[in-house]
């Protein structure tokens, strides 16, 4: 039988509901959609009225993944996972900081990247998927977890420009999670 689950993260607290809208489009298209997601989330009744599994603060994450054909999730940190478990994923950026590790999937042909449920192309996302595993997994050969999570973060982030945090730069963050 063919794989059709699919498994979708975008965060603990999933502030845009982006899960329940690539939930509903992937349902309507014959997936099987598992959704992980936190107690935190504050749509989880709007999540439980879909036909699909919601998992809350599992802690079984890997091998959900693993399991699943492929992920949509958020260009968080973990893209970083799904690379170490050469699995396939269609990532959306949903902030600002997300932009740079963005390009640096899309330059190393690691994702597929959308900008919207409305964007989203499953055929030819499926089409990607195994040039995508087998570049995940010739990035990481060799390398162990720790060392190439410094990689990527040396890539990624090697022209960005820090600037002093401001306790009003933690408040804006606390309130877009929240």
């Amino acid at each position: 039988k063919d794989n059709k689950m699919v498994c979708i993260m975008f965060g603990g607290s999933d502030t845009f509901s982006l899960s329940y809208e690539f939930a509903k489009k992937l349902i309507s298209l014959g997936y099987e959609v598992s959704i992980l997601t936190t107690s935190a989330n504050k749509n989880i009744a709007k999540l439980n009225s879909l036909n699909a599994a919601l998992l809350i603060d599992s802690k079984d994450i890997a091998t959900i993944l693993k399991n699943s054909l492929f992920i949509v999730g958020a260009t968080g940190v973990s893209v970083y996972e799904f690379i170490a478990l050469k699995r396939a994923f269609i990532n959306v950026v949903v902030a600002p900081n997300q932009k740079y590790t963005a390009k640096f999937l899309k330059n190393n042909s690691l994702s597929y990247e959308v900008s919207g449920v409305d964007k989203l192309n499953i055929e030819d996302s499926l089409k990607k998927k195994e040039i995508i595993e087998l570049n995940q997994a010739n990035f990481i050969k060799g390398y162990d977890r720790h060392y190439l999570a410094n990689e990527i973060r040396k890539r990624v982030f090697k022209n960005l420009k820090l600037k002093s945090v401001k306790k009003e730069d933690i408040l804006d963050i606390y309130h877009l999670a929240n």
